[in-house]
């Protein structure tokens, strides 16, 4: 007797697991869904026994799909595909493609290295996070202009994919700026010395073909070789004693150097300019080994300029000196040469 009524009670619940699962299935087959493309030309595709809303059967250039309303405008119920299909209202329901217009962003490294694809989208996005870089700078965000102006947006904000854009990288320096600023002017020095050392040699090379031309320098020439010293007044001067050079001195920027000095030298002593007695020996006005430089000295500072304006004049005056010095000298001893 309980085997019977336990019989019974099985066959009970797998009769109504069964007709609950048919049930099941007929509700579900009994909703369909007649999907629609919309724009711009409409197509249908229909689902018979939805169970979960599909995603486009469509694409659309220019276009991202969007979810699907139920009507064509937007403006009724919306559906995103995975959706249950239980939510349906009918048993036939159409449901309307949604499109939005593609836009794509351009990420500019202005002046990074680097690469990073265009994003396109059609809905608020979160940009693309930047993947440039540039050497002894960080990243500041990114902008609509190159220089830094316009609309700035930071890295991974949210652009609403409205219009197509442009972003350029922004960078601040990463170097100290005192620090920077000290680079930049040792480079821009190193720049100009390394023009002027080239331009000067270029100088030297022409007035090595002036000389060998026979032609007489000028002072422009002779000042673009960084030889200094040339005036109006003594360049004829100069160009004299360089005539008397020989022919393997004329082309020997040394040896012009070096009468170019002698007559700077002399307007020098004349002007009554600070000046080494070395100076005066390396020109040979005065002998390295003279015993009497610093009367010789206070003899050419105390002098007229017109007394000192030639390289003779100033021999003479030097010539002078050491004779009445040396007169003197020998009196002294004579002198006490006498005592004894």
């Amino acid at each position: 007797m309980r085997n019977s009524v336990y019989l019974k009670l099985v066959a009970i619940l797998v009769l109504s697991t069964i007709t609950s699962l048919v049930f099941s299935n007929a509700a579900s087959a009994s909703i369909n869904v007649r999907y629609n493309k919309n724009v711009p030309a409409n197509s249908q595709q229909t689902q018979f026994g939805c169970v979960t809303i599909l995603a486009s059967m469509w694409s659309r250039s220019g276009y991202l799909f969007n979810g699907w309303n139920s009507l064509p405008d937007g403006s009724g119920n919306a559906y995103a595909p995975g959706d249950s299909c239980a939510s349906l209202p009918d048993a036939m329901t159409n449901l309307y493609a949604q499109w939005v217009s593609v836009s794509t962003v351009v990420f500019n490294s202005n002046g990074g290295s680097g690469s990073m694809s265009n994003q396109s989208a059609g809905v608020t996005t979160p940009l693309t996070s930047n993947a440039f870089t540039r050497d002894g700078y960080d990243f500041d965000g990114w902008t609509t202009n190159t220089d830094g102006t316009g609309t700035s947006y930071v890295n991974g904000a949210n652009y609403s994919f409205a219009s197509n854009l442009t972003l350029y990288a922004k960078w601040t320096s990463s170097v100290d700026p005192a620090v920077a600023a000290k680079a930049a002017a040792e480079a821009a020095a190193k720049v100009a010395a390394e023009v002027r050392a080239r331009a000067v040699e270029v100088a030297k090379t022409e007035i090595k073909s002036v000389l060998s031309s026979g032609k007489p320098l000028t002072a422009d020439q002779l000042l673009k070789a960084d030889i200094n010293g040339v005036t109006v007044k003594n360049i004829d001067l100069v160009n004299a004693d360089i005539a008397k050079l020989s022919d393997d001195q004329k082309t020997d920027i040394a040896a012009v150097e070096k009468v170019v000095f002698k007559y700077a030298t002399v307007d020098k002593v004349a002007n009554h300019s600070p000046l080494s007695m070395q100076d005066l020996a390396s020109v040979g006005l005065v002998s390295a080994e003279s015993k009497y430089k610093g009367s010789i000295s206070i003899a050419l500072k105390s002098l007229p300029s017109e007394s000192l304006d030639t390289y003779e004049k100033i021999s003479a005056v030097v010539a002078a000196v050491e004779k009445e010095n040396g007169d003197r000298k020998a009196r002294l001893a004579a002198l006490l040469a006498k005592k004894r």
